[in-house]
């Protein structure tokens, strides 16, 4: 068994179709992770324009149904 895996690793198809996998989770998880980021930024960026509540800016609960408190 052993020498048929040394085999398969040697072989020039295997290598390229593993750089190719490995690859190919690499710029996956860099995408992913990228997004990831611009979210949580966009996310923040949202949250801090929302103005403090003062008396001069109310705000009032709003339900799932209108006119039920």
């Amino acid at each position: 068994m052993y020498t048929w895996l040394g085999r398969q690793f040697s072989s020039h198809q295997v290598q390229l179709a593993a750089a190719a996998i490995i690859s190919g989770i690499a710029v996956t998880g860099t995408i992913y992770g990228v997004q990831t980021i611009q979210r949580k930024e966009a996310v923040e960026e949202l949250k801090a324009s929302i103005p403090d509540l003062s008396e001069d800016h109310r705000a009032e609960l709003v339900g799932l149904y209108p006119g039920l408190k």
